[in-house]
């Protein structure tokens, strides 16, 4: 990673993903077992059809028999799917092993909004008295808080995802549409596709410039103009938004149920705490400053105060079904 990126306030989603497997030795991080190849450049097993991979504490991945969910088993009855406002989508539910841990975790049925939650979204929660206003943009900001990023009275953002709240304004807001923050469980089983197991929201091809929106020559090109830095960029994806894109402007990364921008854009406010005895709280996705295809892994976390507001954090809400 160079050095630069190394000390940029946005690294720190890149820098704390603890339990993932990315400075790990090869041989040891990547045994993938029976089946599986290591696939070494993209940071992940390659597994075959009926197993999924798994990461442990340790940071080793293995291919392990992926359950059989409840959605896909005809041998114990489809599970319901449950009826969602038009701007969400169904999610029936199952079973799936996620990283880091050693219990299988079992998703009830439930909704998930289509798109990360817009800055126009969030204004009707604040004009109704019922939200605190995110970090706002400046134009010049040398604060560590990259406000030059931040989408809230920032012209011309109304349809970009809000960004720079915290986990209280996050969950304010799904309060205020009669939905919660979905768990980390649920996010995961919607991103991978439940027993799909995919490697990314819309398979297991790496991302392109018509399914995320990452940090490719256009976003390093604005860094680079804006505060005179230099950032990676992630291999061969150029998309038209040097930083955040409207909600829903990549449906080539639709999950197996349509949701879209589970991968890039902003990393998104999960309910769940990143680990025992922790105060910090997973958030997922990745983001617009993504510039490894590890950080668009549908099984990537990562754990975060919830007090930070960062331009590369936003939220979309769930409902049970």
């Amino acid at each position: 990673m160079p050095s630069p990126r190394r000390a940029m306030p946005l690294a720190l989603l890149v820098a704390a993903a603890a339990t993932s497997a990315l400075d790990a030795p090869a041989a040891t991080a990547y045994q993938c077992g029976p089946g599986g190849a290591p696939d070494v450049a993209a940071k992940r097993c390659a597994c075959p059809a009926g197993k999924s991979e798994s990461t442990d504490k340790r940071g080793t991945s293995r291919c392990l028999d992926a359950p059989r969910s409840a959605a896909s088993s005809k041998a114990s009855g489809a599970a319901a799917t449950p009826r969602c406002p038009s701007d969400m989508v169904a999610t029936p539910g199952g079973a799936f092993p996620i990283q880091g841990r050693a219990d299988v975790s079992r998703v009830a049925p439930f909704c998930l909004d289509k798109t990360e939650v817009s800055v126009d979204a969030f204004a009707r929660c604040t004009a109704a008295g019922k939200c605190a206003e995110p970090d706002a943009y400046v134009e010049r900001d040398p604060d560590p808080k990259w406000r030059i990023a931040c989408n809230w009275k920032n012209p011309g953002r109304g349809e970009h995802p809000v960004n720079c709240l915290d986990l209280a304004q996050a969950s304010a807001y799904c309060a205020f549409v009669g939905r919660r923050l979905p768990t980390e469980d649920e996010w995961e089983w919607a991103a991978r596709g439940g027993d799909e197991a995919r490697s990314y929201p819309w398979g297991n091809d790496l991302p392109n410039a018509k399914r995320a929106n990452v940090c490719g020559s256009e976003c390093a090109a604005d860094v680079k103009a804006r505060l005179g830095l230099d950032f990676a960029t992630m291999p061969g994806v150029v998309d038209p938004y040097a930083q955040t894109a409207p909600v829903g402007s990549f449906p080539g990364g639709a999950t197996r149920w349509g949701a879209l921008d589970l991968a890039g854009n902003v990393n998104e406010w999960t309910s769940s705490t990143y680990q025992a005895g922790s105060s910090n709280v997973v958030v997922r996705g990745g983001a617009w400053d993504s510039y490894q295809y590890t950080s668009l892994f549908t099984s990537q976390r990562r754990g975060f105060p919830p007090a930070l507001k960062n331009a590369t954090i936003g939220l979309r809400c769930a409902k049970s079904g």
